[in-house]
């Protein structure tokens, strides 16, 4: 995992049941013991961040 790679994640704040999408975003921040990262999602009406652990 580096900054700046580009992921394909499923946003657990965009989760609507079934509905779930699998979106693609960039990691832009990295726990420095790698515990989890922080990944950016661009959409129309915006950017949000989201964490991960993996």
């Amino acid at each position: 995992m580096e900054i700046g790679q580009e992921v394909k994640k499923y946003p657990y704040a965009l989760n609507e049941g079934a509905r779930r999408k699998r979106l693609t975003g960039r990691v832009v921040w990295i726990h420095p013991a790698g515990r989890f990262y922080v990944v950016e999602f661009r959409l129309p009406g915006g950017t949000f961040c989201e964490s991960f652990r993996d």
